[in-house]
């Protein structure tokens, strides 16, 4: 473990060494071009590596989908005039590692060749205070991604090997059936939509269903296909009468406008919504809690007056 921590603290000096982390182009027709012409020497250089260190070296099928390319793009939840820049990853490979050696001597191959010239490297397997500060990566998932670009690549396109342990590959990508499978790749776009909507954590959501209402990024009805409810939408100032011309249940909406505080009057529409999200002491996720709660009790009343009305009938 502490031969890891060094030689990824090297790596690490190496990339910030680099002039750039990004590509050196932000279209996405000219990254996928420049992809195709560099794999084959990666593939090449990607296979050196793991005959070197005795490792499984997995390629990617091809360079990755140029619609793929474009998602990526438009989903980046941080900086879209970026453009293609921040994808790092069209052309990669995994090194499958039995041990932490095993990463180790992949590390020190790569350090050790000078084809190469070290941009990026991010560290899940240790860098624990990054990943809980940063959310990456998601879901429990553990690697080490290393960037690089070929020093005599006039493109300097930068290429990808992610290096993970076999244990997370069998309990992970490798035991899905096709159609979870499915299920992940959907799961993991209605995530990457979460996060350019800057929505991923619950607690924050009506703060932003705010923002999307007074720049109008989005239709109520398309947040509620996206997942929002009733009263994280009610905390962020969209009336009762918007609600009720979407997917949700009238019944509910009435229910969650209940729970949450009447809105002060007097004031411009604009300011109605920004107070009634900053000015209440209600927290929406304690209310979605609440709200919960009382669907439980009613329920349970339910079912006890059927049980009294079965006595009723005995008698």
């Amino acid at each position: 473990v502490e031969d890891y921590s060094t030689v990824v603290s090297e790596l690490k000096i190496r990339a910030q060494e680099s002039r750039t982390q990004q590509q050196m182009t932000a279209a996405v027709d000219e990254l996928f071009a420049d992809a195709a012409c560099i794999r084959e020497r990666f593939v090449k250089f990607a296979d050196g590596v793991g005959e070197s260190t005795t490792t499984e070296i997995r390629h990617a099928d091809g360079v990755d989908h140029l619609v793929r390319m474009m998602e990526r793009v438009l989903l980046r939840p941080t900086n879209l005039l970026a453009g293609a820049k921040e994808v790092l990853d069209a052309v990669r490979a995994t090194v499958v590692v039995k041990t932490i050696a095993d990463a180790v001597f992949v590390v020190l191959a790569l350090l050790g060749s000078k084809e190469i010239r070290i941009v990026l490297a991010r560290d899940s397997f240790m860098d624990a205070q990054r990943v809980a500060a940063t959310g990456w990566p998601p879901k429990g998932w553990r690697d080490l991604k290393i960037n690089f670009s070929f020093v005599d690549d006039p493109n300097r396109h930068v290429c990808e090997l992610q290096i993970v342990h076999e244990a997370m590959l069998r309990v992970t990508k490798e035991g899905l059936s096709a159609q979870q499978a499915e299920v992940y790749e959907r799961i993991r776009c209605a995530q990457e939509v979460l996060e350019k909507l800057g929505m991923e954590e619950k607690a924050s959501r009506p703060e932003r269903l705010l923002e999307h209402r007074l720049q109008n990024t989005a239709s109520v009805s398309d947040l509620v296909t996206m997942g929002a409810k009733a009263t994280e939408l009610l905390s962020a100032g969209f009336s009762e009468a918007e609600l009720k011309t979407t997917a949700l249940d009238s019944d509910q909406v009435e229910k969650a406008a209940r729970l949450l505080p009447k809105r002060r009057r007097g004031s411009s529409p604009w300011q109605q919504m920004g107070s009634s999200f900053r000015s209440s002491k209600v927290n929406p996720v304690d209310v979605a809690d609440e709200e919960e709660e009382e669907e439980e009790e009613e329920e349970q009343e339910e079912e006890e007056e059927e049980v009294e009305d079965a006595r009723e009938v005995s008698r």
